[in-house]
């Protein structure tokens, strides 16, 4: 059986795009004032000076080296100075070479827009991981004459944690991050990355100890939200309310401390709390606009939020979240697919979408869709993979079901709520097989593992599951689970459970 397991607490910590997309969004910037590039375009004009003075090998070099990270190949002097490289080529270092090479037949490299797209038709050509290892190599290409570019080792690193070599991700993002401790844009990276992993305390540990952390309104966000992940106090907190207060700052690069601190004082008051998440809805960015949407519904204290009152780049899981709000559907797991887009290693936009599909809109297809794109930065996911299995019994696609079921991580590495999800989704396996006595079994083992540990949502969820495919078989079904069906009806409020009932009934309708 599948389960979604409840969103508890949405914490704001730092999207991780793209260097040169943070860029464009603004999230570089600094104090009070803020220039937000439509289009990132840093200056390397005083380089482009140098070495027009002083056409040397070294100068080449280094205007070479800087282009590459900054987006600037196409540049005409970039370009000179890679022909001149070429031009000494008996002379100069390999690495030098590709570098010139990369900048000279830039114009043949594919790039596709899946890496960093906004379209739907974008979605589809996901799973085609050509193109992200491709990424990877002309960024280790860079490398060579840029070892020691913290900006390029923490892009490897994401690139890495999209396909999910997590190993080899974690190997450039503490590169990166020996090579620039104090740097936002790779602490905010690597944080993001190690929960991502499931290490918060590594992330933590670091960043409450540096010296950034008590002046970066963005670090101190996060260092919050990590503290919180964590379930400890920040001591940062105090020193951000008198942050958020002073006039020292813009209030896009305040957005996150206000809403981190918002998030932070929810619990002890919630006027506190409103009254911060309204600042930082003054100039938000996606997280923080997100972050409202989704605490606006929470108990309804928050004032309701509307993302297209908002002017915000890639503000897709606020609009995923807000259309399911409203009931629109396939608007949400449109919305859902471009957040998965913008940030193909969470899990999250993958879980929210393929619940809608499945359960909102009963179309199982496009749930086991999702799925699959999911297990690309999740490829063990016991979650995903169990609720990709039941999809595709539902759908009678038994051989792929099984073929899947196989990827599942091992039994006892997994907690006891996945442990009995998966013994059902094997219950249904082997009831759409025709092993209705194995099928019983298992079910019997989930239910039974599901109240020894008094979870009467999972008992009365694995339960109608089963009984779902009694009556599917063509089975006779005991009074007592009749009876017992009625008991569950009325007392439970959870809306699978009861959509699931609703199947059953009309399915008794038709005996």
């Amino acid at each position: 059986m599948a389960i979604f397991f409840e969103e508890s607490n949405r914490l704001v910590l730092p999207n991780w795009r793209s260097f040169s997309n943070t860029a464009k969004i603004g999230e570089l910037n600094g104090s009070k004032k803020l220039l937000i590039e439509k289009s990132f375009n840093p200056d390397i004009s005083d380089l482009i000076d140098d070495w027009a003075d002083n056409q040397t090998i070294g100068m080449a070099g280094d205007l070479m080296g800087v282009a590459v990270v900054c987006n600037k190949e196409e540049d005409e002097n970039v370009i000179d100075a890679a022909k001149f490289i070429k031009s000494k080529a008996d002379s100069v270092t390999q690495e030098l070479v590709s570098t010139a090479d990369l900048i000279l037949n830039r114009s043949k490299i594919i790039e596709k827009p899946i890496l960093d797209a906004n379209s739907i038709d974008a979605f589809q050509e996901r799973a085609n991981l050509y193109f992200v290892y491709q990424k990877i190599s002309e960024l280790k290409s860079k490398l060579k004459t840029n070892p020691k570019n913290s900006i390029l080792w923490t892009e490897i690193a994401r690139f890495y944690s999209i396909i999910g070599q997590n190993k080899k991700a974690e190997r450039a993002i503490k590169n990166a991050l020996h090579l620039s401790p104090q740097n936002r844009f790779v602490l905010r990276s690597m944080a993001r990355f190690f929960t991502h992993v499931g290490d918060v305390g590594y992330a933590h540990d670091i960043i409450r100890k540096l010296p950034i952390t008590n002046s970066d309104p963005w670090v101190m966000a996060t260092e919050i939200s990590l503290a919180m992940k964590r379930g400890r106090q920040s001591r940062f907190a105090k020193k951000g309310l008198n942050m958020v207060s002073s006039d020292n700052f813009h209030p896009f690069n305040i957005a996150e401390l206000n809403s981190s601190l918002g998030t932070l004082e929810y619990e002890s008051s919630w006027k506190k709390s409103r009254k911060l998440f309204e600042n930082s809805l003054k100039k938000p960015n996606d997280n923080v606009l997100a972050q409202a949407e989704w605490m606006s519904h929470k108990e309804g204290k928050i004032s309701k939020v509307n993302p297209d009152d908002f002017d915000v780049e890639n503000s897709f899981e606020a609009d995923a979240r807000n259309s399911s709000e409203n009931g629109k559907w396939q608007d949400a797991i449109d919305y859902a697919k471009l957040w998965f887009l913008d940030m193909p290693f969470s899990r999250g936009a993958i879980l929210f979408g393929s619940q809608i599909a499945a359960y909102n809109m009963d179309d199982h297809d496009e749930a086991a869709y999702l799925y699959k794109a999911g297990l690309t930065s999740h490829p063990q996911d016991p979650q995903m993979i169990n609720n990709l299995v039941y999809s595709l019994c539902l759908r009678n696609r038994i051989e792929e079901a099984e073929q899947f079921l196989e990827k599942y991580p091992a039994f006892d590495q997994t907690d006891v709520n996945n442990q009995i999800c998966i013994t059902a989704t094997k219950g249904i396996l082997n009831f759409r097989k025709g092993f209705l006595e194995k099928g019983r079994e298992l079910y019997f083992q989930a239910i039974e593992k599901a109240s020894s540990i008094k979870n009467i949502e999972l008992t009365n969820l694995a339960f109608v599951n089963y009984l779902r495919e009694e009556y599917l078989s063509g089975s006779t079904v005991e009074a007592e689970l009749v009876e017992k069906l009625k008991a569950v009806e009325k007392t439970s409020k959870n809306s699978t459970t009861q959509k699931i009932i609703r199947e059953i009934n009309e399915l008794k309708a038709k005996v």
